[in-house]
């Protein structure tokens, strides 16, 4: 690795370290909203648009239970979605979340506007956890080392 690289790299694991925090308020943040917003659309008005729409709603609420238990560290989630383990796993998650939030839903449009707040936050914090990944050489070295390991514990354990 390159001087350019290991600066950019550094700068990045400077960037991560102070804003850690930061991030993780807004993943939970967005795990509360995104799982009450999923409970409240399936319990909304019953009419045509609310069935078409009840997949989603139903995602939603699975998706924020999902976000925080990964805050949380729950070890059911280090075990069966190691994928949100990783910054760049965690970034396609969120980017796609904030897809999945950011499409209609059955709610009053003052509510829109709050899910399309926190829709750009998490296509925001998404994008930089990607950056982060494909920035830092020690995160791309962990994650390959941690899917050998587990490559490896699969092949044994048959």
């Amino acid at each position: 690795m390159g001087a350019k690289e290991r600066r950019i790299s550094e700068m990045m694991d400077d960037f991560m370290d102070k804003h850690a925090m930061k991030f993780k308020i807004i993943n939970i943040a967005s795990g509360i909203f995104i799982l009450s917003v999923g409970v409240l659309s399936i319990f909304g008005r019953l009419s045509l648009d609310h069935l078409i729409k009840l997949p989603n709603s139903v995602f939603l609420g699975l998706f924020g239970v999902m976000i925080l238990s990964a805050e949380y560290d729950i070890p059911a989630i280090k075990e069966n979605m190691s994928f949100l383990n990783t910054l760049f796993g965690r970034g396609i998650f969120n980017i796609y979340i904030a897809t999945l939030f950011t499409v209609g839903n059955t709610l009053m449009s003052t509510t829109l506007v709050a899910m399309f707040i926190l829709g750009l936050a998490l296509l925001g914090t998404g994008f930089i956890y990607v950056a982060a990944h494909l920035c830092t050489k020690s995160n791309r070295d962990q994650a390959r080392e941690r899917f050998k390991k587990e490559a490896l514990r699969t092949l044994i354990d048959g």
